[in-house]
């Protein structure tokens, strides 16, 4: 299940982000379940699995280390970081709660996720519009993909 880690330390003299409630001799990090990594206080992307052009990204246990970060990252920046959760991993770990709207336009259903407790008009949530066309069905989602969108916004956002 997607979660966002919500218990970090940032460095970003060291390039690093390590997961506090990792227990390193137990629980590694799996690089492979690590979908997103966004400093939202500068409102910019740090890692994201499906583009090594912003930043590649290493684990050493409990700590991930990434190959660049912007000139502008603050170690006291807040994170938006969205990981794979097996049910053994550590907690806490908050889950993302979701919107489902098939009615707001026709032969379209927009599907969002973002972390517990969200706005639904607050920027922080990836949204889908699943399209269905006869007998086509096409998936694209808003700032692709990103955790950026305004569910409130959805109808009138523009989709990849």
């Amino acid at each position: 299940m997607k979660t966002v880690i919500t218990n970090y330390t940032f460095n970003t003299d060291a390039k690093t982000i390590t997961f506090s409630d990792f227990n390193t001799t137990n629980v590694a990090v799996d690089l492979k379940r690590l979908y997103l990594i966004t400093d939202v206080t500068t409102n910019t992307i740090l890692y994201n699995f499906a583009d090594y052009t912003v930043s590649a990204a290493t684990v050493a246990g409990a700590t991930i280390t990434l190959s660049q970060l912007p000139s502008n990252a603050n170690s006291s920046d807040s994170l938006n970081i969205v990981y794979e959760a097996l049910p053994t991993d550590p907690v806490p770990l908050q889950v993302l709660e979701s919107r489902t709207d098939g009615s707001s336009t026709a032969n379209t259903f927009y599907v969002g996720e973002a972390p517990v407790g969200s706005s639904e008009s607050s920027a922080v949530w990836r949204i889908a519009a699943i399209i269905i066309s006869g007998n086509s069905t096409s998936y694209k989602y808003a700032n692709n993909g990103y955790f950026a969108s305004v569910w409130s916004n959805r109808t009138s956002l523009t989709y990849n």
